[in-house]
């Protein structure tokens, strides 16, 4: 086959690459030269499948690439539809078992509809099948997403260099700023329109309830937001363009928790864990620091509900701590490690084509479905 007509204006082939150089692949999902600082206009090395090194791209993207980026969103915004659906199904299935297995042996008659609501009612029901949808979800999203991008499971945890102590405690402190503009929205929940708020669960004396809680916040939920949104979407949404990749990511991950209160930190927190994905070339990384962060705000909130009886003053006391110490870190990281720059080339293989993608509005439009279907 011809190569030309990958490229426009070139009336020659270019050099294949040289083995004996280092050839960016599949293999590592997130390596993308953009990231560094070093990066000038070589687009080459974003996209090794499409493109040969040294090559002059044209600006407008040709038929061939534009089809084959379009075939990555339209994957991404397909497979999460699906998800979506398998563990809402998934949900409703165990529900329905775990309420007939319950009622058939509920013997008093005269208090079924007490019992149908207090069972509908129960959190520690509600979190433990919505940690078995969500964990089944994960999992059928990643391996069905690294399936059809042709992406190991084993090269996402490939690491390409350790991380800095001080690394480390910058990201950190930046994560606990981003969880205390969630507590100062909750903390204003008394000056915000009823119809956008979602209530936060209690921690009780209840040891079942706050464990499964626990549970779903500080392990469910990061590892399976690392494995779907900084593993299979981040790698496909920034074929093109990483800096692209790293903010629609975010968006769609904020826009999928399913409250629209937590859009913002939402974003800002999946913004924080996909630079560190890029930057580090892993998983692990961002999803350890997930869940570290979600630990430590976790037992603030639990130590306030339990030992206090809910009172919001440890609660102000806590943002107020993490606020100011961690905003200074936010701003020093944001300063010193900016997003990725893109070309005007590269914005045209990303911006433009998302919007002509079938399935991502539709995805978006799913999504904020359930955020107004949550607070109803």
């Amino acid at each position: 086959m011809d190569e030309n007509f990958l490229f426009e204006n070139n009336n020659t082939a270019p050099e294949l690459f040289s083995e004996e150089e280092y050839i960016p692949t599949e293999k590592n999902p997130f390596c993308n030269y953009s990231e560094n600082s070093s990066y000038k206009e070589s687009y080459s090395d974003v996209i090794p499948t499409f493109f040969f090194r040294n090559n002059q791209l044209s600006l407008k993207p040709s038929r061939y690439e534009s089809a084959k980026l379009r075939y990555f969103y339209n994957l991404c915004g397909t497979i999460l539809i699906s998800g979506t659906f398998v563990k809402t199904i998934i949900f409703l299935v165990f529900y329905a078992i775990v309420l007939m297995h319950t009622c058939s042996q509920y013997d008093s008659i005269n208090s079924t509809a007490g019992f149908f609501r207090q069972f509908i009612s129960n959190p520690s029901i509600r979190y433990s099948l919505l940690s078995i949808a969500t964990i089944i979800s994960a999992l059928f999203i990643f391996k069905t997403g690294c399936r059809f991008s042709k992406l190991r499971t084993c090269s996402f945890f490939r690491n390409n260099h350790s991380a800095k102590t001080s690394e480390i405690i910058s990201f950190f402190m930046t994560g606990i700023f981003i969880t205390s503009i969630y507590n100062v929205i909750y903390l204003t929940k008394p000056f915000i329109p009823e119809m956008l708020t979602v209530s936060r669960p209690v921690f009780s004396t209840d040891i079942l309830q706050s464990l499964l809680f626990f549970m779903y916040t500080c392990l469910v939920v990061p590892v399976c937001e690392g494995f779907v949104f900084r593993g299979f979407i981040l790698k496909n949404m920034s074929r093109a363009d990483q800096r692209f990749g790293i903010i629609f990511t975010s968006f769609l991950c904020a826009i999928s928790c399913g409250n629209f209160l937590e859009i913002i930190p939402g974003f800002m927190m999946s913004l924080l864990l996909c630079k560190i994905t890029t930057k580090y070339g892993t998983l692990s990384y961002p999803i350890i620091m997930h869940i570290t962060i979600n630990i430590c705000n976790t037992i603030i909130l639990a130590y306030g509900d339990i030992f206090f009886n809910s009172n919001i003053f440890v609660l102000q006391i806590w943002t107020a701590i993490t606020f100011m110490s961690g905003g200074f870190f936010a701003i020093y990281s944001f300063f010193k490690e900016p997003l990725p720059k893109s070309t005007k080339p590269q914005r045209k293989r990303s911006v433009k084509l998302i919007l002509r993608t079938v399935t991502i509005l539709p995805l978006i439009v799913l999504y904020i479905f359930l955020m107004s279907a949550n607070t109803l």
